[in-house]
């Protein structure tokens, strides 16, 4: 609401109200009103219970984040809280508050919702934004305190129908979304704007070219590697553990592990482990003077594989390896027998098929699993670790990123996922290259593996339709694939798997018969 005061400069009311139950007919327990101005500086404030206290700490903090928008007419100051429906003067609240904003009219009014221009507050399901709407337009706004700044682009894409997509950021959580945003189709580009210590800034952000983005990921492989840039950076990512002299000590478990034919080997940098059906069963890690054995399931919650020390100089006795080895064998039968505790149809199972036969999927041996990749972080220039699920070359000498997803799994970062992923294939191109021995010319494909199991009706969640819709298939060539008869305990037989290829950028029906 505008306060009335002998000054000129226009004053906005703003409302900070927190909820002690979902039900509307309850009381709130932390209210609080505050006199802004347009600048958003607090400039009076009285609150009940300990909203006034939580709304200055917010503003110090800077948590509440008026943006205002005097240069660009058709918006509005918008609150990083609750906006209200009707309350009465006892304080009760007679609707559900949704979304953020400011409400403005006189003061003692009953507060109403704002409508910034032909905008008006629209109720959508993620409640960390707040949305405005008109017939042309839908704006999101993510507060200065937002964890989940990328998601703005997921869900606006999903929820703006034909509507030209404006997303409001702030400045030091965008990265991610400017990372992307060229990937998409020119009509589904979100208009950016971002806001910083309380201001928005005067016109939309600059949008990034597609080289502007591969070469971000470059400048972090060339940081992170001294300088020897994706080569060097994917070499030292890629190189498993190694024990050295501390290998004799558990040689003959390792020659007993290498040639099971359940396990499949899965090293990394840190550890030495095989894998059943996706579950690891068992892994070797060294650590000051000692290597730390444990043979079983290895679930972070039960932390069920018992283990074994191994000090320099010494080696497992007989007995103790077979203890582990029947450890060891305890858990593959848990995972791949029906009716054992892990023996169920998740996606590290179905990686597993796919890594033991990336041709399933149009992949030739020797593939690549659990390739380190880079993906990129809200805050500027920042990017954190991902795993490509399998990376090889196809019969027509293409590099193949596959991202492998159950049919059942409602993942909205999926195709976000796999345009970070091309992004750093696109960045790694020659170190792949070479790695993979790829003829010169050789094109990058995205593959997404939907894996379908019991009575999966649905080949993905409807919303994974609209993202890939809005992803570019000229710039990021596409395909999708239906895979089933992959969870039959034990693991399956190459004939009773079943793999549908869809044509290259065609997006399926989300019902495939």
């Amino acid at each position: 609401m505008r306060h009335e005061s002998r000054m000129a400069a226009t004053r906005y009311l703003g409302l900070d109200l927190a909820w002690r139950d979902s039900r509307a007919d309850l009381p709130a327990n932390e209210t609080c009103v505050a006199v802004v101005d347009s600048g958003g500086t607090i400039l009076d404030a009285d609150g009940v219970h300990a909203g006034y206290a939580r709304l200055v700490q917010a503003a110090r903090r800077g948590r509440v984040v008026p943006i205002h928008t005097a240069a660009r007419p058709g918006m509005t100051p918008c609150w990083n809280g609750p906006i209200f429906g009707e309350t009465d003067n006892g304080g009760r609240v007679e609707r559900q508050p949704g979304g953020a904003g400011i409400v403005q009219g006189r003061r003692g009014a009953r507060p109403r919702p704002a409508s910034p221009g032909q905008l008006t507050v629209e109720h959508h399901r993620s409640k960390v934004f707040s949305y405005f709407g008109d017939s042309n337009r839908l704006v999101l706004i993510a507060g200065a305190q937002s964890e989940h700044a990328a998601w703005a682009l997921v869900y606006g894409l999903a929820e703006r129908e034909s509507r030209r997509l404006v997303l409001v950021l702030p400045h030091d959580a965008a990265f991610a979304t400017m990372q992307r945003v060229p990937w998409l189709t020119e009509e589904s580009r979100p208009e950016i704007w971002l806001h910083q210590d309380g201001a928005l800034q005067d016109a939309p952000a600059p949008e990034r070219s597609r080289l502007d983005t591969i070469e971000a990921v470059r400048a972090h492989a060339s940081e992170k590697s001294n300088g020897a840039g994706p080569a060097g950076e994917l070499r030292a990512a890629s190189t498993p553990k190694y024990l050295g002299e501390q290998s004799a000590g558990v040689r003959q478990l390792v020659e007993w592990a290498t040639s099971h034919p359940q396990l499949d080997a899965a090293h990394n940098q840190s550890t030495r482990s095989w894998l059943c059906a996706g579950q690891k069963v068992l892994s070797l890690d060294s650590g000051p003077g000692l290597v730390q054995v444990r043979a079983g399931i290895h679930d972070k919650q039960r932390m069920s594989a018992p283990g074994e020390s191994v000090a320099p100089g010494q080696a497992l006795t007989p007995e103790q390896v077979e203890v582990l080895q029947q450890n060891v064998a305890s858990a593959i039968a848990d995972r791949i027998e029906p009716g054992g505790r892990y023996c169920k149809p998740d996606e590290h199972w179905f990686q597993s098929v796919l890594r033991r036969d990336p041709s399933l999927v149009g992949v030739e041996s020797p593939a690549l699993r659990e390739v380190p990749a880079w993906r990129p972080a809200d805050a500027a220039g920042s990017f954190g670790r991902g795993f490509i699920d399998l990376l090889g070359l196809d019969g027509h000498g293409d590099i193949r990123i596959v991202e492998a997803k159950l049919a059942k799994s409602s993942d909205d970062m999926t195709l976000m996922q796999g345009i970070d992923y091309h992004l750093w294939a696109h960045a790694y191109r020659d170190a792949l290259a070479e790695k993979l021995s790829a003829p010169n010319g050789a094109q990058l494909r995205l593959h997404f593996v939907i894996a379908m199991a019991g009575g999966d009706k649905k080949l993905f969640h409807p919303r994974l339709a609209d993202y890939a819709s809005c992803v570019d298939s000229t710039a990021i060539l596409f395909q999708f694939h239906a895979v089933r008869g992959w969870h039959t305990p034990p693991p399956s037989s190459r004939q009773e798997i079943r793999t549908q290829s869809f044509p290259d950028g065609e997006i399926p029906a989300v019902s495939t018969p």
